[in-house]
């Protein structure tokens, strides 16, 4: 009874904030305060819905023992907030999208996300939505000459793109290894598209110095975490590392300059790993609308 007391209360946490973030949709209509208030409380649903799922994953897979972590009613109940908090922050963000394209992009993602949740049966158009949808927000954003955030974002969905295609059972090694090289090249390269100071570099330097080290130090037992906790088929150790150091790099810059966007982007591009399943592949796509927006300036009232 003790251990069910804290699950429910984080989902209550988890509907409440997606709740919120759809109250504050219908309620805020057009002022860019709303856009920011918005960004918050969608990035709190994400977050919610999509940390306690790695968080389980990495507990299986390590030597720790955590009762109850491993059984499948606990997963089954993770899988689906990391299927409902980042779908549900998508439709909030495609619903005050000032773009077309974007909108249209994050609201098929939600929607087609919100329904997996629900059964199965809609699995490859949820594939298909995931895929032409990311790539949507991405081109959202060249209305205006082409820079490193859009290259960033188009290494990112292209993981997912490539990742869920061999995941769907099309030469699955060939295009799953190509999508682990084109996710881990994007999220390395995340503090070049929210412009990263210095603090958040030095930060994410040492992360990737460490997990570099810890690589070389176990491999094998790396290897599994990286394949079982962040789907990464058989990536270079170089490459790990500055994934790892990359995108902690944009979580320490977001949070130390209080820029929503790019902590949230960041922390969720960590947990999400390789998108190739559709939860990863939710959460990826929702990671690149705010990194995309961190980078605009999205967070500023």
């Amino acid at each position: 009874m003790s251990q069910s007391r804290p699950a429910v209360a984080w989902v209550r946490a988890l509907v409440g904030a997606a709740a919120r973030a759809v109250a504050a949709v219908a309620t805020d209509v057009t002022s860019r305060s709303r856009n920011v208030r918005v960004r918050a409380l969608a990035g709190a649903a994400a977050l919610l819905g999509a940390v306690p799922l790695a968080a389980t994953r990495l507990v299986v897979n390590s030597p720790l023992h955590v009762p109850g972590a491993a059984s499948a009613g606990w997963y089954e109940l993770v899988r689906l907030a990391a299927l409902v908090g980042p779908a549900t922050a998508a439709v909030a963000l495609g619903v005050t999208a000032d773009r077309e394209l974007e909108r249209v992009g994050l609201l098929s993602v939600g929607v087609f996300g919100l329904l997996s949740a629900v059964t199965s049966a809609v699995a490859v158009p949820t594939v298909g939505a995931l895929v032409a949808g990311g790539w949507l927000v991405v081109a959202g954003q060249f209305d205006r000459r082409p820079g490193p955030r859009e290259a960033v974002a188009g290494a990112l969905v292209g993981g997912l793109t490539l990742s869920l295609v061999g995941a769907a059972g099309y030469r699955p090694v060939a295009f799953r290894s190509a999508g682990t090289t084109a996710a881990l090249l994007g999220m390395a390269a995340t503090p070049l598209a929210v412009r990263a100071g210095r603090r958040g570099l030095a930060v994410g330097g040492l992360v990737a110095v460490g997990a570099y080290a810890l690589i070389l130090e176990a491999p094998f037992v790396s290897g599994a975490v990286a394949l079982a906790a962040g789907a990464a088929i058989d990536p270079p150790s170089v490459l790990l590392a500055l994934a790892v150091g990359g995108t902690t790099a944009t979580v320490a810059d977001g949070l130390s300059d209080r820029r929503v966007s790019a902590a949230v982007g960041g922390t969720l591009l960590l947990v999400a790993g390789v998108p190739a399943s559709i939860p990863r592949g939710v959460s990826v796509a929702v990671a690149v609308a705010f990194l995309l927006a961190a980078a605009s300036g999205g967070d500023s009232t």
